[in-house]
């Protein structure tokens, strides 16, 4: 939605729900069913924490529902074990889901640099190995302002810089314990920790979704368009998890 003197630059997805054949968006239940390894591996991500699990449903789902709607919360995933499966589901499902367009992973340089020309147009930004460095005090404050900040500086080399609506949904994913310095009574992160690596069954799973041929992706979407989010808002506070603690 737009203003006088705005420009509407989102042109809509490039994926699309699964249809029936009378053009009709699958039921969620059928829909469910396409995507079974998906879901088992976001449970799987979230361990026992049930509460957690189905918050992080809802805040994935919020944004495919209501197009631009910015989180004021986002997700972080530390865990010093390797192949849990982290990547797996938040850059290969949810990256995939979204497109190149609306879009971007980035690493630590990306976080610490002075261009932002990436978050241009972007609605997910999914950041990878992000590590305890002496910077990440210092970086915060920018984290801070790009999880609940309502516009954010767009600065490309050799060109002046201008302001752009923020509706930006971040996702961190480490292999350190403690990546981020979050203050106690936060309330922008929802922390997991992942604390075994990926079993080879569902990870086999996992990778026949993701030939070109399935629709367990398509499927997903659709199952996240079609949750029933309660009163589930961009504002609702994540649950205290034990790795939060």
């Amino acid at each position: 939605k737009t203003k006088e003197g705005q420009i509407n630059t989102y042109d809509g997805m490039t994926i699309l729900p699964e249809l029936d054949e009378n053009k009709q968006m699958i039921s969620h239940e059928d829909a469910f069913e396409c995507c079974v390894p998906i879901i088992n591996l976001l449970k799987f991500l979230c361990g026992r924490e049930d509460e957690a699990y189905r918050w992080i449903l809802k805040w994935l789902a919020y944004p495919l529902q209501h197009p631009g709607a910015k989180m004021n919360s986002s997700l972080l995933l530390c865990s010093p074990f390797q192949g849990a499966g982290k990547s797996l589901f938040f850059e290969k499902v949810m990256s995939r889901i979204y497109g190149e367009k609306y879009s971007v992973t980035l690493g630590q340089n990306g976080l610490e640099s002075i261009y932002t020309d990436w978050a241009e147009r972007k609605l997910y930004c999914l950041f990878e190995e992000i590590f305890n460095n002496k910077s990440k005090f210092g970086m915060m404050g920018l984290i801070k302002h790009m999880i609940t900040g309502e516009k954010i500086r767009i600065e490309k080399k050799f060109m002046s810089g201008y302001s752009q609506n923020n509706h930006i949904n971040c996702v961190f994913l480490s292999n350190e314990v403690q990546p981020l310095a979050i203050e106690e009574r936060d309330r922008r992160f929802c922390v997991l920790e992942p604390n075994q690596k990926l079993g080879e069954e569902l990870r086999l799973q996992i990778e026949t979704c993701l030939e070109p041929d399935s629709n367990a992706i398509s499927s997903f979407y659709t199952y996240l368009l079609s949750l029933d989010l309660g009163d589930f808002t961009p504002y609702t506070e994540p649950p205290m998890t034990k790795a939060k603690k």
